[in-house]
């Protein structure tokens, strides 16, 4: 048992150091990519600049002249932090880079290249915390020494004086001929999260073995009641009885300890400020769980006095009381995991159902995810529409080359979905329309048509021909697809809409709403998109991301191979597309659910294994302390519930709270059947230990042996 608490104690000395690590490569993660930032600093924010860059390389370079100050600008490209700086001498934050205030020519070369890995050529590194954060210093002249990089962007600019800060400002304002205002505000606000998956997996391994290691200690000691005993009849003083106890533990502990820093003292070359003080904390708060721990074995040794060791009376009924309060955090723990795992399993159930529901369109082509990066990311940034427009665009060229199908759908309730528009209160809380939005080619594989290259059409199925709200819902729908831009210029009743009434079709319009969910409608209402006109609505839709995308595209290698010609970065400004079929999506989100089931379930069933052993120890030492009264009551005949009622009372509390809370927040019988088979496992460990103690002599308890 000592070498046992000694692996655990040793293996919280090196998670608390992980934890520790790992906050402050997140902290170093942000002043790295803030690194030149100083008390004098301040940054500007460059978007929709027509200047070249060129142009704005000799005028960054005439400021950093003039007024003695160095310009910086960041980007993230693969994960690394890019740093293009015109440097000034006397204003460039050579600390901040180098940790050495020495000021050197930093680009004699225009390709010199600063990164985070010392050269060989003994040029300076920029020292980080951590192998993971990537960093890179260069010249802005060979950041746009191609000549295909845009000037939008952030800059840092340093100056080597506050009062120069004012007279820069206007040197900007003028050149790029922008606002002070548009100049100084950021497009966009962002902040890094501390907590992380490693982070939560530290703190969640730290925590069970912190609850393995209080036990493991008590264990130790409970094991050791006799010799404890013997050695305070010998006379030890209570230090050398715990000495006798856990000398190999306290060793173990305090060499991990030391290990741990030495360690990180010879792996890391750069240390954050705070770094060691919370370092030496985190240990100091292994050791004090353990301390922790041998107080209670303490207050359990001092509990014993002679008389009671040689009269076999000893009590211990402050060990009972702390492992029920234990027992009680260990259940809510497997409460809330429990919940979890449930969910997990529903989504599982729901995943696998909806991806059997849409084996005709699964085998479809949909945008699975996107990214931005140069000009289309100042245009995410700026929400200016532009992102929108191209991929509408693309559309219209996907809709007559590919026969691309288009079909998004949902309930319209107007009263509720359009309430925005005078004209839905004419119409019944309770009125609700199935409204289907598809292109020519989506209509044809359901056996419609409709006319060509004409907007506002709405195919309306025959039996709400006598419906007088029709033609007002496609007014409200037809602009509510609008821009607010194109909203200002127009009202509902203002809109010329097509309406064509259809013929009940067997066919079924299938497709995803904007929340994921799989539809099957019968005879629906079909908004008919013009895909040379898109709608402003529609073109948003294609900017999402998963089966909700409304794109279909019939996979084929030959569709394939267009379609990547298509959809290239370049030819989009930027926009980065990728595909994959939708029974691919459905697929990779049930794996995402079993990952999730998986980690839930196997911390609930380490968290309910530690529960059965607090059952055990708590079980012990119940009949350690009450052994006379519980031996004298079984040679009375009485039964084995009632003369463990206490016990039994106080698990099925726990229990079937246990029950009913998984029950009302997951609505699932699963819960029960779950929540009764815990409980099941729980008793009998409990009643197997009583069981094992009861069957010792029952004439030695009874003669206080």
């Amino acid at each position: 048992m000592k070498k046992v608490v000694s692996v655990f104690l040793s293996l919280m000395v090196f998670l608390a150091a992980l934890f520790v690590i790992n906050i402050f490569q997140t902290k170093d993660q942000i002043r790295v990519e803030n690194i030149e930032s100083t008390p004098a600093s301040f940054k500007i924010y460059l978007s929709n600049t027509d200047k070249s860059a060129q142009a704005t390389l000799n005028f960054f370079e005439r400021v950093a002249k003039t007024q003695y100050a160095s310009i910086i600008r960041t980007d993230f490209p693969n994960q690394t932090v890019l740093k293009s700086a015109v440097v000034d001498r006397s204003s460039f934050p050579y600390t901040n880079f180098f940790q050495d205030p020495k000021r050197i020519n930093l680009f004699e070369k225009l390709n010199t290249t600063y990164t985070q890995t010392a050269s060989s050529k003994e040029q300076p590194h920029i020292p980080v915390f951590g192998k993971s954060i990537n960093i890179q210093l260069q010249s802005m002249a060979a950041y746009f020494r191609n000549g295909d990089k845009s000037a939008n962007g952030i800059y840092t600019i340093i100056p080597a004086a506050d009062s120069s800060k004012n007279a820069i400002i206007k040197e900007f304002v003028a050149f790029f001929n922008v606002s002070e205002s548009e100049l100084l505000t950021p497009k966009t606000q962002s902040e890094k999260e501390y907590v992380n998956r490693d982070l939560l997996i530290y703190a969640a391994a730290f925590s069970v073995l912190a609850l393995l290691s209080l036990l493991g200690v008590l264990a130790l000691a409970l094991s050791r009641i006799k010799p404890i005993g013997v050695w305070k009849i010998a006379g030890l003083s209570t230090r050398d009885i715990l000495l006798q106890l856990y000398r190999l533990p306290i060793i173990t502990t305090v060499a991990s300890s030391v290990l741990v820093l030495m360690a990180c003292y010879f792996y890391f070359d750069y240390f954050p400020k705070g770094f060691w003080t919370l370092l030496g904390a985190s240990q100091i708060a292994v050791l004090l769980i353990f301390v922790l721990a041998i107080l209670i074995v303490l207050v359990l040794i001092r509990s014993i006095k002679v008389v009671q060791f040689l009269k076999n009376a000893i009590s211990f009924k402050l060990g009972t009381a702390l492992l029920a309060v234990l027992k009680a955090v260990m259940i809510i723990l497997t409460t809330v995991l429990l919940i979890g795992s449930l969910a997990n399993i529903k989504d599982i159930v729901a995943a696998t159902k909806r991806y059997n529901q849409i084996a005709e369109v699964g085998k479809k082509l949909t945008i699975n995810s996107l990214g931005f990066e140069g000009e289309a990311l100042k245009n995410f940034e700026l929400n200016n529409g532009k992102n929108e427009a191209r991929l509408g665009a693309v559309f219209s060229q996907l809709d007559t080359q590919l026969g691309a199908d288009f079909i998004s759908g949902g309930t319209v309730y107007p009263r509720r979905n359009l309430t925005r528009y005078p004209a839905a209160s004419t119409f019944k809380l309770q009125d609700a329309y199935q409204v289907v939005r598809v292109n020519q080619n989506a209509l044809r594989s359901l056996n419609l048509s409709a006319k060509k290259h004409l907007s506002n059409q709405f195919l309306v199925p025959i039996s709400r021909k006598n419906d007088r709200h029709i033609k007002l819902l496609s007014q409200l729908l037809a602009y509510d697809r609008l821009s607010e831009t194109e909203q200002k210029k127009t009202t509902p009743d203002q809109l010329k809409v097509a309406i064509q009434y259809y013929m009940p079709t067997t066919k079924k319009a299938k497709y995803f709403s904007s929340d994921g969910k799989w539809h099957a409608t019968s005879n629906p209402i079909f908004e008919v998109i013009n895909p040379q006109k898109l709608d402003y609505k529609s073109q948003n839709q294609l900017l999402t991301a998963d089966v909700s995308n409304p794109l279909r595209i019939t996979n084929t290698k030959q569709n394939r191979q267009k379609l990547k010609a298509m959809t290239n970065a370049q030819k989009l400004g930027g926009i980065e597309l990728r595909f994959a079929t939708i029974g691919a999506i459905l697929n990779n989100e049930t794996d995402s659910s079993r990952l999730g089931l998986q980690i839930s379930a196997g911390l609930l069933i380490i968290t309910f294994l530690i529960s059965l052993i607090v059952s055990a120890f708590a079980s012990f030492l119940y009949f350690e302390t009450h052994k006379f009264k519980l031996s004298v009551l079984r040679v009375l005949g009485i039964k084995l519930v009632d003369r463990y009622q206490q016990i039994i009372g106080f698990l099925l509390l726990m229990y079937v709270t246990q029950i009913i809370v998984a029950f009302m927040l997951q609505k699932s019988a699963l819960a029960i059947v779950v929540g009764l088979l815990l409980a099941a496992c729980d008793l009998l460990v409990s009643f197997a230990m009583l069981y094992h103690e009861e069957n010792k002599n029952i004439v030695q308890v009874l003669k206080g042996e």
